[in-house]
């Protein structure tokens, strides 16, 4: 147990020691998998089950990342309901350099914050970094827009080598 090699004996919290050892496992055949078969070639592939463990694991992370922002895509605006009932989309101006730099300093305080809190990081160090210049290691990436009427961009996913299929 985790508890058991930390010095200070407090180790790290139930859930992330779980999260750790689901991840070990992810992505083995041996531990489940899912067969999945293509209508159209016949074509079959097992796919392992994933460990959907959000603190530790790049891939469950992405893909989470990925239909999130799916959904989030339509937030580009303002909805606003006329007299007659039906609905007005009031799209948003693009952010400007000045927002996002704002942006990233919130984010980074916040995380600086968080990791200070959470004993993670000792204050000069913290300190230290919010003096950084630019985005101090932070960074937000606003360079890609989807327009909401866009239904091809809202449903696309990242290229991957996998076949269409399974994407």
């Amino acid at each position: 147990m985790a508890v058991d090699a930390d010095p200070r004996g407090e180790g790290v919290p139930h859930w992330a020691e779980d999260d750790f050892r689901a991840y070990l496992r992810c992505g083995i055949l041996a531990h489940g998998f899912a067969r999945a078969r293509c209508d159209e070639c016949g074509t079959e592939r097992l796919i392992a089950f994933s460990c959907k463990g959000r603190g530790v694991c790049p891939s469950f992370n992405t893909r989470r990342m990925v239909e999130v922002a799916a959904h989030l895509v339509v937030l580009d605006g303002l909805f606003s309901e006329d007299p007659d009932g039906s609905v007005q989309v009031h799209e948003a101006s693009e952010p400007g350099t000045r927002d996002i730099q704002r942006l990233q300093q919130v984010v980074r305080r916040r995380v600086l914050r968080l990791f200070r809190r959470r004993e993670l990081l000792d204050e000069p160090t913290a300190l230290n970094m919010l003096t950084w210049q630019a985005a101090g290691g932070f960074s937000i990436d606003a360079s890609v827009r989807i327009s909401g009427g866009d239904r091809t961009g809202r449903s696309s996913r990242p290229s991957t080598s996998w076949p269409r299929w399974l994407a």
